[in-house]
């Protein structure tokens, strides 16, 4: 039932053991990180793919945190930010989404992860130029880039003769 709950605002939700390891081949998550579909990700860590140690540190607080009352058995749960890293090297910001629970091992986890949008400016918000394409020889002086909402509104764009 957790798992099913994460699943429906996350984009991949994978199972932890109690180091933070994979409790199994995860295909979403491989997806995600544009991981080698053909290599198991069984048994490594979610860190491992966690390019900044502030992220890694803030995860193991909160996942591996004892229980200020000491009881296990209560269900626990939180929403970190991090970056993770793919194997391309890009960076990406998302939202872990974590729920603890207890098995004959000892505390286990999911994690949902859902990537974050990007809420800056954007790029068709920028004055940006390009320079058109010649349909003669005469050189033609830069024209604005229209943004995509402009784009829709005109059909056709014409250049003067």
């Amino acid at each position: 039932a957790l798992s099913t709950m994460l699943e429906l605002i996350c984009d991949v939700v994978v199972e932890l053991g109690t180091g933070l390891e994979f409790k199994s081949d995860m295909p979403k998550f491989s997806a995600l990180v544009l991981a080698d579909s053909q290599r198991s990700i069984q048994g490594m860590r979610l860190e491992d793919y966690m390019p900044y140690e502030e992220d890694v540190l803030s995860l193991k607080q909160h996942l591996l945190a004892e229980p200020e009352d000491g009881d296990h058995g209560d269900v626990r749960s939180g929403l970190l930010h991090a970056k993770l890293r793919d194997s391309m090297g890009n960076h990406s910001s998302v939202e872990l989404f974590y729920v603890q629970y207890m098995s004959i091992e000892g505390r286990n986890f999911f994690v949902g992860i859902r990537e974050q949008a990007d809420h800056g400016v954007t790029v068709a918000e920028l004055p940006t130029f390009e320079e058109p394409l010649a349909r003669s020889r005469r050189a033609r002086p830069p024209t604005p880039r229209r943004s995509t909402q402009q784009a829709d509104n005109a059909s056709c764009l014409a250049w003067p003769n």
